[in-house]
């Protein structure tokens, strides 16, 4: 595909360009027609992330970081896990053709970079809210959430899972699991990897890890009314 280089300075998230509406945003906004949205964003899905040069990632990275950290202190939810998967969700979606892949990512609460760049940024501060996004990966959001769980270290298995069934169908598209954070800590996880070799083609396993820390949160008077998460992947 061709390279869609932004003009000097733009804002790869918020960028003025047509509104064309891709596979991936058809979500309808309240009141709100799709493709009537004027200013839209330069990178509301995958099919327009792989459009990007590689010069540019870096700063949708950046962009994307931002997003999140915004959306978070304004709904609350998981900070850490997404922060710390920024750059792996936009090299993910950059080299891989989701949702035709199947890109699983395990529990789901990493997954806040991976709605904004899937169609879902004009949704993403209804996050966690009634009637609005979840705050985990949800078939019934996007198609580019193949499998929802809300529970730790399932994911190789639905990768295993996915993978036969394409084998079986004859398919060739790749099937990524991406587990961390804790999730490798489950008995699933290893079960889902010893049968792996046995019943299907390939399968991507991507580990990740987290050092975190917690923070405490004081009120005026020193008093200790909760704590703030700070975590980072290796």
């Amino acid at each position: 595909m061709a390279s869609s280089r932004p003009a000097s300075g733009q804002n790869l998230l918020l960028g003025d360009v047509p509104a064309v509406t891709f596979p991936g945003e058809q979500q309808e906004l309240p009141g709100v027609q799709v493709g009537a949205l004027g200013p839209v964003a330069l990178v509301k899905c995958h099919l327009r992330l792989v459009a990007l040069d590689e010069r540019d990632l870096r700063q949708l990275v950046e962009e994307v970081r931002a997003e999140t950290i915004d959306v978070v202190s304004r709904t609350g939810g998981h900070l850490g896990a997404g922060l710390g998967v920024v750059e792996l969700t936009v090299a993910l979606h950059y080299v891989f053709d989701t949702p035709r892949d199947r890109l699983i990512w395990d529990v789901g609460h990493q997954a806040y970079p991976h709605k904004i760049l899937t169609g879902r940024r004009d949704r993403i501060r209804t996050l966690r809210t009634g009637g609005g996004l979840s705050g985990f990966t949800k078939r019934t959001e996007s198609d580019y959430d193949p499998f929802g769980a809300a529970h730790s270290s399932t994911s190789i298995s639905a990768a295993l899972g996915m993978a036969v069934a394409r084998d079986l169908s004859g398919g060739k598209n790749n099937v990524i699991a991406v587990i961390g954070d804790g999730a490798m800590s489950a008995g699933m996880a290893y079960e889902a990897m010893n049968k792996g070799e046995q019943f299907c083609g390939p399968v991507d396993v991507l580990g990740t890890a987290f050092d975190a820390c917690y923070n405490p949160i004081k009120d005026k008077g020193g008093k200790v009314i909760g704590v703030s998460y700070i975590g980072h992947k290796k």
